[in-house]
């Protein structure tokens, strides 16, 4: 098979970004733009789909949430506004 070379100009942070997700899903830079092109030249839209990840500090209260709920740290269930916003303010919230 013949190769050519396509040259894309893009900001140094949009092609650390896509080299680090491309490691990350087992591919180079190169063999997810191949696998790009050629879902555009079969499908003939440009899709996008991939979900975003939490940042370090979401992944934390995540985590704290998490422990939280396991440990039974939780705010009770309310059946009205009123008693959901007096159980807040009593906890400084």
């Amino acid at each position: 098979m013949n190769y050519t070379i396509i040259t894309s100009r893009v900001d140094a942070e949009t092609k650390r970004e896509a080299t680090e997700l491309s490691s990350e899903l087992g591919l180079s830079l190169s063999e997810t733009i191949k696998v790009l092109l050629k879902q555009f030249i079969k499908s003939r839209q440009i899709s996008v789909g991939i979900d975003e990840m939490p940042n370090e500090y979401l992944r934390s209260v995540m985590k704290k949430s998490a422990e939280n709920y396991r440990k039974g740290e939780v705010s009770p269930k309310f059946n009205i506004p009123s008693a959901a916003q007096q159980y807040l303010e009593e906890h400084g919230v």
